[in-house]
């Protein structure tokens, strides 16, 4: 058969699948027959969605895929997987990307939204991600599933793609998706597709940026038009709502209408101020330590000086990105946000280091104190230099750095040993993540960040 009666094949399906979806969830068809479908032959693609509503299908997979079983099965497959690419806009962009890791984005939204879809009787590919797998509850936010990723991240000292394959299982090693010598990838990884990380731009994770900024070029709707259909869509999950009564359509959609005319705000201060909270108690948690400065007191009867208990002291640095993009009213946001996050905590004084490419300041500072603070610098950027000043030459050392910063400069490739570093990135026009390390809060809800820059 050739490859053009291939793609007529899989359209075929793909076009009975809507008709499957249609029927059992009318109200969502306002977003589903907004969705240009463009079929791609690409091995790695099942299904995703950009930013302008293109519908983008791996006919390979649409072909051959070895779940389906039947025609009744196959429509319900895609039928269900088509829902859930309609979930995503309907959820709304904005906060997506309030996110600033994509890639967990696309795992905690495809969280969010499987659990209700399978509640609700749909079928979906075995390798999408459920909450059970990764030892969550059931039907959270995406943003709590976001967070409890990366909590489940920072508690094992794994990466997205580690904590995805333990959870989910990796082809070739009996987890669900392709056979081992099917999966392209070899033994040992675990492959985003449809439900499970690879949904696209819309999602907030991108298998393939290229090919979504030709589809959207080519064939994508303008934001005016792509939140107008979500209105719409909304507008009618409420009237046959009214008209079918409660439980005729999804729980969670309640929300949705009440605020689809407002964006949907991130608490990034009060998620600053656990993430701070959190790093405080994983250090207070022995609540002691051993230190030199008070030997023990059995030291004079043995003949040998040993470190003493003491308590533990927690010593905080709050470095002050004072580059050149960081203008006037950035420095005075960084100065607020400093304070109204610290005065919450026990801590009365902590490190403040001003640096650009070098460190031209280091002071300790009481909390109340912060707002009025002067800023030295305005150079370039460049993250080495304040991370290694703070390990070598402040005394006592921090174990917990607050770097406030526009993301824009050079980091690492590795974490610094010993130092807990929450990345704050406030809103400028040179916006980046600064790091694939750390915890990242992004300031502004409405951000988006350009990829980190890191060298040893």
């Amino acid at each position: 058969m050739s490859q053009r009666n291939d793609e007529s094949a899989a359209l075929n399906r793909l076009a009975n699948a809507r008709s499957y979806l249609l029927n059992r969830a009318p109200y969502v068809a306002s977003t589903l027959l907004n969705l240009s479908p463009v079929p791609v032959w690409k091995p790695e693609v099942t299904m995703g969605v950009t930013r302008g509503l293109v519908l983008y299908i791996g006919m390979p997979w649409l072909l051959s895929e070895p779940e389906f079983k039947d025609e009744k099965t196959r429509d319900a497959i895609i039928g269900g997987c088509l829902y859930h690419e309609c979930e995503h806009p309907l959820r709304g962009f904005d906060r997506l990307e309030a996110l600033p890791n994509k890639d967990m984005a696309n795992i905690a939204g495809d969280l969010a939204i499987n659990c209700v879809l399978l509640r609700e009787g749909y079928l979906l590919p075995s390798w999408v991600v459920v909450p059970e797998k990764f030892k969550f509850a059931p039907f959270l936010t995406m943003e709590q599933y976001y967070h409890l990723l990366e909590e489940k991240m920072q508690d094992t000292q794994s990466t997205l793609q580690d904590t995805c394959e333990k959870a989910m299982g990796a082809p070739g090693k009996g987890g669900p998706g392709q056979d081992k010598e099917d999966s392209g990838q070899g033994e040992g990884s675990w492959q985003p597709k449809v439900g499970s990380g690879a949904c696209g731009g819309v999602a907030g994770g991108v298998t393939d940026p290229s090919l979504e900024d030709t589809l959207d070029a080519e064939h994508g709707k303008s934001d005016i038009e792509v939140e107008a259909a979500r209105h719409q869509t909304l507008d009618e999950i409420q009237s046959y709502a009214k008209q079918h009564g409660a439980g005729s359509v999804p729980g969670h959609y309640e929300t949705l209408i009440e605020t689809r005319y407002t964006k949907p705000a991130v608490p990034w201060r009060r998620l600053f101020s656990n993430l701070l909270n959190r790093a405080l108690g994983r250090i207070m948690a022995g609540g002691a330590d051993y230190s030199m400065m008070r030997p023990s007191m059995s030291s004079g009867i043995i003949g040998i000086v040993q470190p003493g208990l003491v308590d533990q002291e927690i010593e905080i640095v709050v470095i002050r990105d004072t580059s050149m993009s960081m203008g006037d009213d950035e420095l005075q946001q960084v100065n607020n946000e400093i304070f109204h996050v610290l005065k919450g905590t026990d801590v009365e004084e902590i490190w403040v280091v001003d640096a650009d490419t070098q460190v031209h300041s280091a002071k300790r500072v009481k909390i109340k104190d912060i707002p009025r603070l002067n800023a030295k610098g305005r150079g370039g950027t460049d993250f080495h230099a304040a991370l290694e000043y703070v390990r070598k030459k402040l005394r006592p050392r921090p174990q917990i750095a607050v770097y406030m910063t526009d993301g824009d400069g050079s980091a690492p490739k590795k974490a610094p040993r010993g130092l807990t570093v929450i990345w704050c990135i406030v809103k400028t026009s040179y916006a980046r993540r600064p790091a694939t390390w750390g915890t990242l809060v992004v300031c502004d809800k409405n951000q988006t960040l350009k990829k980190p820059n890191m060298r040893d």
